[in-house]
Order: C-alpha cells, then structure tokens, then sequence
C-alpha cells in the first residue's frame, strides 16, 4: 500500500476522508478518534480478541447489538484477556470498524451515535470528544445501501475484523489483492454459539427488560451470508478500477445485461464493468463522470427491468403492481438509446381482440357507389414482421446489424390467444424465425395464411420465387405481460407456454426504498409492506398463494410515510383489491374483518 499522506482539514467528502483514514489507522495503526495520541491500537491482539469473542462467538436473540456486543467483549468474552488494553484497543478498534461501515451509506445522517456508543463499552474511551473530529464532518457516502446492509450489520463488521486480520499479517499490505483472494470472496459467516434474548415473560428489572443467555441456540441459520462491504471496500482503495456499487446482484445484471449489448466477453466482473463504461463513454449518452453512472435512468431502465433479451419470446408474469409493463416500456426506450437503430409496439390484448387485428384480415375501408368496401388489412403484428424483415435483409446486403424490433404484447391472456395466433404460433420459435445464412441464403419457416390468394406485395414478409408468403424475422422480439390472478391464466394451454421464456415478477421492496430513501421512517414501512404480502399468502390471514400479493407500486402512492397517507392510500387503493380477492370466498361481513386485520398490518408500525 503506498503512502497516501493528508491534511485532516481537506476532509470534505468519502474520497478524501477514507485517504486520511488509510494513512492515520490503516499505515500508521493509529486513533482516528484521538488524533493528538501516538499510540498504536490496530494491533494483532486486539483483532484476535475480536475475532474469537466476536465473529466466533456470534449471539442470535431479540436483544439490541449494543447488548450483544457488550457482553461478547466486555462482561463474558469466551477469550479473556488479563491485559485491559487489549480489550480497550479491540473496543476502539470495533468503533472505528463501525464507522468505516458508515462511511459508503448516501444517507447516513449521524455517524457519531453508532460509535459513541462502541467507545462507550471501555471507561476509558467514554471521555474521548469526537464532537470536532475532521472524521466526523458531514459528507455523503456514495451508494444507496438498502435494508439489508443495515440488519446484516454485525456480518459486515465481521468481515472488516477478517480483513484487517489478514492485513496485519501478511508483508505486502496490498488491500485490493487481500480482498480479490478466495477467501474474501464477498462473503462471511458468524459462527452462533449463544442466544441472548428478552424474558419471553417479559419481565423487567430497575434497567429495563431484562436478558437471558441461552448456551443452546439455533445454528440451521449459520452460513456464508454475503456482504456489501466487500464491493464498498473494492471501490475505496481503488475508485478509478471499481464502481461505486455494494450489491452483487446489481453488478451481476449489469454485467450480464451490457456484456451482451457490447460483445464484452470477460469473465471478472469488475473488469466487465470497467470495460462497459468505456463503451458508454465512447456513446456520449450519458455523463459518464457522474459518481452512479449506472444508476443514471436511462442506464438503470436497461439492467433493472430484469429483461435479459436471450430468448425472443418472453412472458412476463407476476402479482399486480409490479411493474411488468412499465419496466418493459421503460427498459425498451432506453435500449433504444444504446442500439440507435430500433423500433417497438405496444398493444394492449382484450377479450375481442383477434387474428384480423394480430394478422390479417377483411375490413371495411369505406363506401363506393353506396356500398361498403372491403379490404384485406394486415395486422398490427404482421405490419412489424414485414418491416424487420426489410430491414433484415437490407443490413445483410450492406454487412450491417439489423435494426431491432419488439412487440409488447399487453395483458396478453386476457385474449383469447389460440384465435389471435391462428396456424401461425409455430414461426415464433427461435429456431424456424427468419434468418440469412453467411452465404445469404434465407432460413427459417415461411407459410400461408387462409387469406394467402388475396394478397398483394404488401401483404408479404417474404416474396421468392413468385412466391409470398409470413414469417417471423430473427430481429423481432415477442415480449408479453400478465397478472397471475388474471381468471384468463388458462388460456396458455401447452403448446404456447413451450414457446415462451417465463420471468416471474414479485414485489420489489428496494425499489420502494428508493423512492423513500430520505425518510428515516422507510425501513419501518418496508417491513409493514412485506408483512401485509406475508399476510395475504399466510394461513393465518387470506391463505392465498404468491400471486395474489400487492407488487411495489401500491406502496409507492403514499406522499410521505405519514399515518394520515397510509390511510388514504388504504382505502383508495389497497382495500379495493384485497377485497376483490375475498368475494369468492367470504361473505361481506368476514370480508370486512379480514380486511380490518390486514389493515392494522399495514398502517400501525
């Protein structure tokens, strides 16, 4: 690790403040809470105390982590120590810990409190004054952290334990390859060896509740959990190499969604990452200088939509209120702004809606001498496989790409969709679409329609040999959506269902959290959402199955998380569905009681 000197006075953002913390605890070991002591406290002892009374003596219970910790270290540590600095280094060392976790959050608002009350543990170190401390200056962090990256807090602590371990014994104090090496793979376990909880009977002494110890906890739970911490770290030591992003999955769907787009074939996905911001910076579509360049919309649309394009034709399924159309809208002209060269349709499917609107058929044009004309028209379908395919067939002339095509096909099973695709369900498969060899020859299925001898030029997709007749180009994607409860679900029988791609959608809480990022109430209304869902599929509520629960825009109607809100989007929006999904099954008064249960669910937090 090279020198990285600074002047506490510069501190004014995450960058800076992490250079001064790397120079201050990491190459000098020392406080960052006293920065006028030359004491060493980032010592091989102190995290070997916080190895085994921590990380391997983990607490599973209802008591706080305040409780927990104060135990595990200071009241009955499994590993002792009969040295106090020890333990007085490890306690110091754990607050610093802590504060390092708070320094990725964007909307970390007081990182003093969750170390004051480390330092707090020790006699000691209650005195220190942080109130003026240049580490403690107000800057915001550079990731939107979530819900999880604040109930898997000790796991994250653990893991920055492990890493400082593996720091202070090794000779070339390289972080980036510590944290690339197999063993910090993005993942930590707390081995759990004690339960410390409340008296079930709730019984209180002069403190408060009180707790108890059990030596026998539940370990089922005990497993490699994943940590952000890991990729916050990554992109700290090196932001020029590692993007601001803590959750794995995002960088997974990004990686995966944009490879694909560029031809980027790379197998480290920080590698990929980088290698897919130069692209983007090559485009000049976005402001690739900006800190959360891939959480910019038009970027976010395309990775987050979770639509990953490898199959032509797709369903898109879930509860209501997901987001099924919207996000496929969204990712769609937002793709269009990458590829430059692509079209899209969307049309809504009703139960009138068929063959002569999707394909073709005989429709009145007007009146001549006093009688009705008729027409063969060619459907809203069969219009876009006609321009794919020119265009198909053009850029293989000119040795181009394509222009890419989709058809968003709406509440497709309200429809009744053997009548709307007729004979020619068979040429969306992927393998009869049509398609240009390298030599030029065309592949690919071609058929006749029964309205085939009333067609013109204009009729065809493709003409050959004098010959007209439909296809399905390569270059056209098939993209359907619909709710689960829809009762028209049966309308998929067998033979359409293997031809179609299934992405089941369910609740997205992290998008709500999104929305209400700068409330400190959201953690709390999530937890409320997700248990109204629990709810609704519980048998001790509606006993319904996971298709009926409510998706992520019906928690996102609420102006503020405010009591007065939470009613008025209940009875504007949530209790209307829910409603709907007892008639069948309840009369009207044990409608009512189950919807006032379920209401308590999600207003009283």
């Amino acid at each position: 690790m090279s020198e990285n000197k600074c002047n506490y006075d510069d501190i004014k953002d995450y960058k800076s403040a992490f250079k001064c913390f790397e120079q201050r605890f990491l190459i000098d070991n020392k406080s960052i809470f006293r920065l006028a002591d030359t004491d060493k406290i980032l010592i091989q002892k102190s995290i070997n105390y916080l190895m085994e009374n921590f990380v391997n003596n983990g607490y599973s219970g209802d008591a706080s982590f305040i409780d927990k910790i104060e135990h595990q270290l200071v009241k009955e540590p499994i590993h002792k120590s009969n040295d106090d600095s020890v333990v007085k280094n490890a306690i110091e060392v754990l607050a610093t810990i802590v504060w390092l976790w708070r320094v990725p959050p964007a909307n970390a608002k007081d990182r003093s409190a969750s170390v004051i009350e480390i330092l707090n543990l020790h006699d000691d170190l209650k005195d220190i004054n942080i109130k003026d401390n240049p580490f403690f200056k107000e800057f915001s962090g550079f990731a939107s952290t979530g819900t999880y990256y604040n109930t898997n807090k000790p796991t994250e602590l653990a893991y920055i334990i492990k890493f400082l371990q593996k720091y202070l014994e090794v000779d070339n104090k390289d972080a980036i390859e510590i944290l690339k090496d197999k063993a910090f793979d993005g993942k930590m376990e707390i081995k759990t060896t004690k339960d410390y909880s409340k008296y079930k009977d709730g019984k209180k002494d002069k403190t408060g509740t009180e707790l108890k110890i059990d030596t026998k906890p539940d370990t089922s739970h005990d497993k490699p959990r994943t940590v952000s911490i890991h990729n916050a770290l990554l992109h700290l030591f090196e932001s020029e190499n590692y993007q601001p992003i803590l959750s794995n999955d995002h960088k997974e769907k990004i990686s995966k969604t944009f490879s694909k787009i560029f031809n980027i074939q790379e197998d480290d996905i920080d590698e990929s990452l980088k290698k897919i911001k130069e692209k983007l910076e090559e485009l000049k579509i976005v402001d690739t200088t900006k800190l959360h360049l891939f959480y910019d919309q038009n970027i976010n649309n395309i990775w987050q939509g979770g639509i990953d394009f490898e199959s032509k034709n797709m369903i898109l399924h879930g509860a209501p209120g997901t987001g099924k159309t919207y996000m496929t809208e969204e990712t769609i002209k937002s793709r269009k702004i990458i590829e430059k060269n692509s079209e899209y349709e969307l049309v809504q499917f009703h139960p009138s809606y068929g063959y002569e609107d999707f394909i073709e058929g005989i429709k009145p044009v007007g009146l001549e001498n006093g009688h009705m004309k008729f027409e063969l028209k060619n459907g809203v379908f069969k219009k876009m496989c006609i321009d794919a395919f020119k265009d198909l067939k053009r850029a293989k002339q000119n040795g181009e790409n394509p222009k890419t095509f989709y058809f968003i096909a709406d509440e497709i099973n309200r429809a009744e969709l053997s009548r709307v695709f007729g004979e020619l369900l068979l040429c969306l498969e992927d393998d009869k679409r049509l398609r240009f060899d390298e030599n030029g020859k065309l592949l690919g299925t071609k058929v006749k329609t029964p309205n085939s001898a009333l067609w013109n030029e204009n009729h065809a997709v493709v003409i050959e040999a004098n010959e007209m007749y439909f296809g399905v180009p390569e270059n056209l994607y098939f993209i359907g959506t619909m709710n689960d409860i829809d009762r028209s679900v049966d309308s998929f029988d067998m033979a359409l269902r293997r031809r179609f791609v299934w992405k089941h959608y369910r609740c997205d809480y992290d998008v709500i959290e999104n929305q209400y990022e700068k409330d400190d109430k959201v953690s709390n209304y999530i937890q409320c959402c997700k248990n109204l869902n629990e709810h609704i599929t519980s048998t001790n509520g509606f006993n319904l199955s996971d298709s009926y629960e409510l998706g992520q825009s019906y928690f996102m109607k609420p102006t503020k998380i405010i009591k007065k809100e939470l009613e008025r989007v209940w009875v504007e929006h949530i209790a209307p569905i829910l409603k709907e999904y007892l008639r069948a099954e309840y009369s009207e008064q044990e409608i009512q009681a189950h919807l006032d249960s379920a209401k308590k669910v999600y207003t009283e937090n």
